[in-house]
């Protein structure tokens, strides 16, 4: 049992030594990423709104 806890032990300092590695984003990166996600998210959502209307006023004449 002590090797399996020295394998964990081992792996989660190795985590933790990589984690001191990472270049994490400042506020104000955050907020701009952030903004930009959601900007894209709305565009899509209109973009798709605008061709599904389309797609059903197409189907519509046909149709009648």
């Amino acid at each position: 049992m002590t090797k399996t806890k020295t394998k964990k032990e081992s792996f989660l300092a190795g985590v933790n030594k990589e984690i001191k590695k990472v270049k994490w984003p400042t506020g104000k990166e955050m907020f701009r990423q952030t903004t930009t996600v959601v900007g894209f998210v709305l565009f899509l959502m209109v973009f798709f709104l605008v061709v599904d209307s389309l797609i059903s006023m197409g189907m519509n004449l046909f149709i009648n």
